[in-house]
């Protein structure tokens, strides 16, 4: 495929599925890196990406990160998020701008975390999708998420996710249904260095995705992620690197068919 033809091939595809772009993708360039896994990794977006993972993150942070996809500049994807606690309930606000000219979508995220037990969480997500398409009316919708996560021992956490459990609908040139999907994910701490995670993703009428991801500690301040899905068609790799309470992270995710999709981000802990 020629590299003028590809925004102009995403955008239709953008416009024909947009919710399966949207609504089961990873946020925030450290789960990207890690193969896209999102259910079972706490990182900064976790209110879209499980807002069960908020109460693993407690301390206030704030990130942003952006993403060009296949290198294209038109189709980046640029995201803000805060996760706090406020009176000891885990809270994350997320926002995400992505798409083009033909087609446009702005996703506002408010998570909130509980824990039932000091090992099993559970977490509620409420998004708001702001949807353009070009010569067409603007849409607007709300779908929800729920997630559980379930530590079961200092090693071992398993984590669930349902994207959109009440079906939401919208209509773009005929009606559609945003989709609904189920995650479910494990993470392995193998030493005080190296973790191992792995995920699977099911959609209505369609095959499950097996994710997995690698995490590697190289020094305090360094350390190295990669991730593949089972079909060997998408690969990812990044670093982060740390300097006091600024963790800066930078890689890339590469797709056999569609190319490089290199992404960023900086997060900042609060003290």
């Amino acid at each position: 495929m020629k590299p003028q033809k590809i925004p102009i091939y995403l955008s239709i595809l953008l416009a024909t599925q947009a919710m399966a772009q949207i609504s089961n993708k990873s946020y925030g360039s450290q789960n990207i890196f890690i193969g896209n896994i999102s259910s079972c990794y706490a990182a900064n977006f976790s209110s879209l990406n499980n807002p069960a993972l908020l109460g693993l993150n407690p301390n206030t942070q704030l990130a942003i990160a952006h993403e060009t996809p296949f290198m294209q500049k038109k189709l980046s994807i640029s995201a803000f998020s805060v996760q706090t606690e406020i009176k000891k309930i885990p809270i994350g606000l997320a926002l995400v701008q992505t798409g083009n000219e033909q087609f446009k979508q702005q996703l506002f995220s408010l998570g909130l975390a509980k824990k039932l037990n000091k090992n099993l969480s559970i977490g509620i997500a409420l998004n708001y999708l702001h949807s353009r398409q070009y010569l067409q009316e603007n849409l607007n919708n709300l779908y929800g998420s729920l997630g559980f996560t379930l530590k079961v021992n200092k090693q071992v956490l398993i984590a669930t996710h349902l994207i959109n459990p009440w079906a939401s609908q919208y209509k773009l040139d005929r009606k559609q249904a945003i989709g609904q999907f189920f995650q479910a994910g494990i993470a392995y701490q193998f030493s005080d260095k190296i973790s191992f995670l792995a995920e699977s993703q099911s959609q209505q009428n369609a095959a499950w995705i097996l994710r997995f991801g690698l995490l590697y500690k190289i020094k305090p301040q360094i350390s190295f992620s990669m991730g593949f899905t089972q079909k060997l068609d998408s690969f990812s790799g990044g670093i982060v690197l740390k300097k006091g309470s600024i963790n800066w992270v930078i890689g890339a995710q590469l797709n056999l068919i569609l190319g490089i999709s290199p992404s960023t981000e900086l997060n900042y802990l609060l003290p």
